[in-house]
């Protein structure tokens, strides 16, 4: 249906196979965006997700471990941990995601650059069969 309209009416099937080239490019287009809104905003939710996250996970269960054996003997005063702000963890989610986001903008670009072909394409085919 989108390469209907894209054809506006017109029913050659040269034309038609350009149309639904450039429909198919529009869709991966819209799938494209849609993956890196969801890649965001899954960061975003669990924050720094990972390896680094699993393994400060266990750092911390270590810690804990540690502070509960001690806790019998001499007491020591615990320095104050830093917890991140919200700016920061953010950043380091979105740190953390560069590599796949620039994957997928050099994949979304060709898609754009396929889709804006197919366009032109139909564009000339058609100008071509209204002069005959």
């Amino acid at each position: 249906s989108l390469a209907l309209a894209i054809l506006a009416g017109s029913s050659a099937p040269e034309l038609l196979e350009v149309a639904c080239s450039a429909a198919r490019a529009y869709l991966e287009l819209a799938h494209i965006r849609q993956i890196k809104a969801d890649l965001i905003q899954r960061v975003l939710e669990f924050g720094a997700a990972g390896p680094e996250l699993m393994r400060a996970r266990l750092a911390e269960a270590r810690h804990l471990q540690t502070l509960l054996r001690r806790q019998w003997q001499k007491p020591e005063r615990l320095k104050p941990v830093s917890v991140p702000s919200e700016t920061e963890r953010q950043a380091e989610a979105v740190r953390r995601l560069l590599p796949e986001l620039r994957k997928l903008n050099r994949y979304e670009a060709r898609t754009y650059a396929r889709w804006d072909r197919a366009l032109s394409e139909v564009a000339g085919l058609n100008t071509v069969r209204e002069h005959r």
